[in-house]
């Protein structure tokens, strides 16, 4: 049994913190800082500060517990998983991808952000070309809010 949902419905529900929060872990007491921090959550390491931080099972129970689906049997704090496909695929994916074609505009082709974002739209169509994509499932026309809000790089 396992209650599922991406992470805006876990903001918004159980009051999970945003990723680009200061503390981004809603199970531990890591931090995103950029400077100066003592619990990255970037370090995966086996001494990672983190792990010395991981809320009990009590602490998760007083954080959590209170929302109307933990009083559905057989649904408790261990039960919360997080949805792969909104998390990664729809989720750290999107970001990974949306930034590296954003520096391959900004910083690897010739010209300014529109004649860029065509050659870069003309790139991709050349493999959908070469791999035999057909019209239907391919990205639509590039624009350049796909990859920034008002102009600017969203991370």
């Amino acid at each position: 049994m396992a209650l599922s949902g991406d992470i805006e419905w876990y903001c918004s529900q159980l009051n999970f913190p945003y990723a680009m929060s200061n503390s981004p872990c809603p199970y531990c007491k890591s931090d995103n800082l950029k400077e100066h921090s003592r619990v990255p959550f970037t370090d995966l390491s086996a001494n990672a500060a983190w792990k010395a931080t991981l809320l009990s099972a009590g602490e998760l129970r007083g954080k959590f517990g209170s929302h109307p689906s933990m009083q559905v049997h057989g649904i408790n704090v261990f039960t919360i998983k997080l949805d792969t496909l909104h998390v990664v695929d729809l989720g750290v994916a999107c970001h990974a991808f949306g930034n590296l074609l954003w520096e391959i505009v900004e910083d690897h082709l010739v010209g300014n952000r529109i004649t860029s974002m065509q050659e870069l739209y003309e790139l991709i169509t050349n493999c959908y070309d070469g791999l035999g994509v057909p019209a239907k499932h391919r990205i639509g026309k590039l624009k350049q809010t796909n990859l920034c809000g008002g102009g600017q790089h969203i991370l």
